[in-house]
């Protein structure tokens, strides 16, 4: 045995007599004893040593076998350990370690356990949790107060119902749904208050985490609530608006598209091909522009029935323009998958057609590209279809090039979108007060001092716990329900760009 570690409550009643509350733990040749209540009690189920001037001659704890427990004088402060089996130099190997009992009680353990503590601080603020909750419950409470947790407990498990029952709905529908960032933004709340109802039933208490998603939704709810005021303040002029922008939109980009039928910055390119690719463009927009014309008077109906979801918050106000921003410009979508996909098929036959010249092939079966030769007839094909693909090549490039560019801006526009969302979701308001108010809610950071030994009443080290960085408690406020915004891969997006892979 390497050393004996005792933990002690530094608000232990060390003056009265009882047994000791706790659990001892043997692991890497080190015993270890944990009290984890500051009172004593007469008999508890789970006691590892009595408190008492003089050692018990007849203890509870002789009559079981290898069971080690500890005495601690209540007159002058020493602790010894009785029950082993080599008691060699023990009191050389005995470290006495007083721990801030009501700081390890009310801490979050959500903030504790991501630091790298070691097993016995991470073993002891969970028992120490768990002994306070046990202790809770089997205390007497009021009648009123059971009939409250009752009710509280009934109508959390409706709620997690009628949860279940639309998560359920929303799996079956899933393959529909999941386009739609209204539809996933619902869910991903679902599964948050969801989680935040599990853990009030489990821990009746509410942990910074599950606060800090409470006050967020809080806050969340009452921006969309000022924002839709606004929007129905001046509900003509926001219609107006919205339909003036996509009539700009809509002349800009057949004005576009006629600049580019013509000669541009003066390049030579295919008048035929030009002709045909810009009139098909054209004839696209112009159908568009039907549509919203036929789709315009029930703009203002629309508008009302998406009252209900823009008030549940101004995330979801937010998920409601990324929908509608990908509806209007749904056909500048669908011009840059014809200009990608006509501009990816040049460029791979190009690159097909370039290995001909140098007397290569690629080979599907082995995956790879290996010699090959070539007939006269192939040769002559394979210089035609080059020629040709080359050619024209420019003029796609061109189409491809300008609504590449719209694309990625709608991209940019739905990635700040999302990660507004995502911010709305997990805004740090309630942890950032704890912080600020130095609440044990956020302290996590262990700090051993070790104390002078001028009687054997004082502990060799004194163990506290400090306030977490205001940074790491907002990293751990975040509830493990929300998806992480993707990275986003530049060296991706560049090569998809350049050989005309939809983004």
């Amino acid at each position: 045995m390497k050393d004996i570690l005792i933990f002690i409550p530094d608000t232990l009643e060390k003056d009265s007599i009882g047994f000791l509350e706790g659990f001892s733990n043997f692991s890497k040749s080190n015993l270890t004893f944990y009290i984890t209540n500051n009172r004593l009690v007469n008999a508890p189920p789970k006691s590892i040593g009595y408190c008492s001037e003089y050692t018990p001659v007849q203890s509870s704890f002789d009559e079981q076998h290898d069971v080690e427990w500890i005495h601690l004088n209540n007159k002058t402060g020493v602790i010894t350990v009785h029950g082993l089996k080599d008691e060699c130099d023990v009191r050389n190997k005995i470290h006495n370690i007083s721990y801030d009992y009501n700081a390890f009680k009310n801490l979050d353990l959500i903030c504790f356990k991501h630091q790298n503590y070691g097993e016995h601080f991470e073993l002891l603020a969970k028992k120490v949790q768990d002994h306070h909750v046990s202790k809770q419950k089997s205390a007497g409470q009021p009648y009123l107060k059971i009939i409250i947790q009752v009710l509280l407990q009934l109508i959390l498990n409706l709620l997690l119902m009628f949860i279940d029952i639309f998560l359920n709905l929303y799996m079956k529908l899933g393959s529909m749904l999941h386009y739609s960032a209204t539809a996933v933004h619902l869910y991903t709340n679902a599964v948050t208050f969801k989680w935040v109802l599990k853990k009030i039933k489990q821990e009746r208490r509410v942990t910074p985490c599950v606060g800090n998603a409470i006050v967020s939704k809080l806050a969340d709810f009452i921006c969309g609530l000022a924002l839709l005021y606004f929007v129905l303040q001046y509900e003509t002029e926001f219609i107006q608006f919205v339909e003036n922008t996509t009539e700009i939109i809509i002349q800009a980009l057949e004005k576009l598209l006629n600049f580019l039928m013509g000669s541009p910055v003066g390049l030579k390119l295919n008048y035929s091909f030009n002709k045909t690719l810009g009139s098909f463009f054209l004839y696209h927009i112009s159908l568009w522009r039907a549509f919203l014309q036929a789709t315009s008077p029930l703009l203002k109906f629309g508008l009302h029935l998406l009252i209900i979801p823009g008030a549940l918050g101004l995330s979801f106000q937010a998920a409601l323009v990324s929908d509608l921003v990908a509806f209007s410009t749904f056909h500048v979508y669908c011009i840059y998958v014809y200009a990608a996909r006509l501009y990816g098929v040049q460029i791979r036959g190009l690159i097909s057609l370039w290995r001909l010249f140098i007397g290569r092939k690629y080979n599907p079966l082995r995956e790879r590209v290996d010699s090959h030769q070539y007939t006269h007839h192939q040769l002559f094909i394979g210089t035609l279809g080059f020629t040709v693909l080359l050619f024209l090549l420019p003029t796609t490039f061109l189409y491809y090039a300008v609504f590449t560019v719209f694309r990625v801006a709608l991209i940019s526009l739905d990635g700040i979108l999302v990660r507004l969302r995502y911010i709305l979701q997990c805004l740090p308001l309630y942890v950032s007060t704890l912080w600020l108010i130095n609440s044990p809610s956020v302290k996590g950071a262990i700090k051993l001092n070790v104390q002078e030994r001028k009687s054997s009443v004082t502990p060799t080290v004194y163990a506290t716990l400090q306030t977490l960085s205001l940074w790491q408690s907002i990293i751990h406020s975040v509830p493990n329900t929300l998806v992480n915004i993707p990275s986003i891969s530049w060296s991706l997006i560049f090569r998809s760009v350049i050989i005309g892979l939809l983004l």
